[in-house]
């Protein structure tokens, strides 16, 4: 769950054809809470507040993500500039 200003949905939907992926775009986590059996999550949405309750919560935002950071207090070892070292910028 990220924000993805100016992307194409149809260039960056993996989850196409699969029914167990809910990929939401131009979403920001608020808060989340995890017992035995699921993760609800609170998610601010261009439309407002949504309320999400699943199976897993996986952060993909990167090593600058707000909900790695401040959220889950994990910090980001390594190069946070990684990508760049690929893609040449």
């Amino acid at each position: 769950m990220g924000s993805q200003p100016g992307y194409r949905e149809d260039a960056v939907r993996p989850d196409k054809g699969l029914p167990l992926v809910d990929l939401r775009l131009e979403t920001e986590v608020e808060s989340f809470q995890q017992n035995d059996r699921n993760v609800t999550i609170e998610v601010r949405t261009p439309t407002g507040l949504e309320t999400v309750v699943a199976d897993y919560l996986v952060v993909a935002e990167g090593s600058r993500s707000r909900l790695r950071n401040e959220i889950l207090n994990v910090r980001m070892e390594g190069n946070a500039d990684l990508a760049r070292s690929f893609s040449g910028k």
